[in-house]
């Protein structure tokens, strides 16, 4: 079983980069594969278009790597992301290993806003 996690900041190392790795670290911990790619720098940009920012001067996600490695309440985040993360993972594969086949998704209706 692998996680691949994509890294869309400019910054290969900063602050998405470091909250990815508490991720990935605590997958590993899990027994769960990750991977972390870089995908910064080309189509895919690292502001999600919040608006946090305004007024403030400066990115809601923290400004420089070292304010995330200080704050331990989102780095608890994530280690909680990665432990339901994998425990959802293994629950998949346990179930498929068990014959428990995933939801089929409706179909009947598509949205067309084009009337």
């Amino acid at each position: 079983m692998k996680v691949l996690l994509l890294n869309g900041s400019t910054r290969k190392n900063g602050c998405t980069y470091l909250a990815l790795s508490e991720v990935a670290k605590t997958l590993n911990a899990e027994g769960v594969e990750t991977e972390i790619i870089q995908m910064g720098g080309g189509p895919v940009r690292d502001c999600i278009g919040c608006n946090g920012c305004a007024g403030k001067g400066q990115c809601v996600f923290g400004p420089a790597p070292e304010l995330v490695e200080q704050d331990k309440e989102g780095l608890q985040t994530m280690r909680n992301l990665g432990r339901n993360m994998a425990w959802l993972l293994k629950c998949i594969q346990a179930g498929t290993q068990r014959g428990v086949t995933p939801p089929a998704a409706e179909t009947d209706h598509w949205t067309n806003f084009n009337r």
